[in-house]
């Protein structure tokens, strides 16, 4: 009688809960585009021009796309391609994420079901790209959402190597912000496949490809600079047909020779007691639960599986320390905790017994009420944090 008024409960509160979570999300999702993205779409624009007639390395790769297309383009454009672009990635994710929904609803799992309702309104997830549209960090999540899709094809994952290599010379940030979550996904694809020849070489070439293109865009690159800097920017006002903004970060990574001091300073801004605040009691909690979360994968399974498990703690002890090496740390904890959830819901869809296993012994009660508290504080939270870009 118990168990029937529960999954009777679970029927009626689940789709509250999840409306609930989509309604905020798209609201406060359009509430920062529009008072951050929007402010930022002319000298985002910019980041967009630099292609192949400047130079062949990272940061090209859209840019390069975007003139093969057309010699002129207006960063009205460029904002609603980036803005198209988000949606199709919050799309990409969200049908990822969709099996977990599908899976606590007919398992009548509700702390399952929390957890993908967490991934919705966390702030340093998909909701917090609204607060930088025009950058290349949504680009860099697709092409991971990508990734993940194709890893768990049985014939797909061929492509893997080609989007990484294009993902780099869009930004080679992505060799740390997503690639280790990409690269555990593949290793954990090939222990739980039967056929695992065809991944292991997928996998090696991917990580091999990533790895060379990733050192000549960060070492290499800027030696086919064409331009000099007054030749770049009559170039981008040519194209753009307005002023080009955003010069100071185009000088500081092509034109000024001290870019590590530059860089350092910036790091120093960044690092201060805000981001201690927001980092300890927001970011800290969601990535302590994933590492909770391997530890308990590593230690349950085969000695085989042990190996994806150890891949898994390392993406999320690489993701929190790359947070105080490298500047513009919101970026890297958005990254961090969308790597998580992208592993785990590669893992809930090829219904991986030993995780399933684990939520199982976590659906009870008071969880699952500190849970929905939980993700109440991660509402509420999205409004504390201060746009990176304001």
């Amino acid at each position: 009688m118990n168990e029937s008024i529960k999954k009777d409960t679970g029927r009626l509160i689940r789709p509250v809960l999840l409306a609930a979570a989509l309604i905020f999300f798209v609201v406060r999702a359009i509430q920062m585009v529009t008072e951050v993205s929007t402010q930022l779409a002319l000298p985002a624009a910019t980041l967009y021009l630099l292609d192949f007639n400047f130079y062949i390395g990272s940061r090209t790769f859209i840019g390069s796309i975007l003139t093969l297309l057309t010699p002129h383009i207006t960063y009205q454009q460029i904002f609603i391609m980036n803005i198209s672009v988000y949606a199709v990635t919050i799309l990409s994710f969200f049908a990822l994420g969709l099996y977990t929904v599908k899976r606590a609803v007919r398992e009548n799992n509700d702390f399952l079901f929390m957890v993908a309702i967490l991934f919705i309104v966390c702030p340093y997830s998909l909701l917090q790209y609204a607060n930088w549209v025009g950058t290349y960090d949504i680009y860099l999540c697709l092409f991971a959402v990508l990734c993940a899709f194709l890893s768990a094809s049985e014939k797909m994952h061929w492509l893997c190597p080609v989007l990484c290599v294009m993902a780099v010379f869009t930004h080679y940030a992505f060799v740390f912000s997503y690639f280790p979550a990409v690269l555990a996904v593949q290793v954990y694809c090939i222990i739980t496949s039967e056929k695992k020849k065809g991944r292991i070489v997928s996998a090696a070439i991917t990580l091999v490809s990533s790895f060379v293109s990733a050192v000549y865009c960060g070492f290499f690159a800027n030696s086919t600079i064409k331009m000099s800097r007054d030749e770049l920017y009559a170039y981008m006002e040519k194209r753009l047909g307005t002023q080009v903004e955003n010069k100071p970060y185009i000088d500081s990574y092509y034109f000024d020779e001290d870019v590590m001091g530059m860089l350092g300073g910036f790091k120093d801004s960044i690092i201060n007691s805000e981001f201690i605040k927001n980092f300890v009691l927001f970011f800290l909690p969601v990535m302590l639960f994933f590492a909770a979360l391997w530890c308990y994968y590593t230690i349950k399974n085969k000695k085989n599986q042990m190996i994806p498990g150890f891949f898994f703690l390392l993406t999320t002890a690489v993701s929190i320390a790359l947070i105080f090496l490298i500047i513009e740390a919101p970026r890297w904890q958005t990254a961090a905790i969308l790597s998580e959830f992208l592993i785990l819901f590669v893992m809930i869809k090829k219904n991986d017994t030993t995780l399933t296993g684990c939520f199982g012994k976590l659906n009870r009660l008071p969880i699952n009420i500190f849970m929905l508290i939980f993700i109440v504080y991660n509402m509420v939270a999205s409004f504390v944090i201060k746009p990176f870009f304001s």
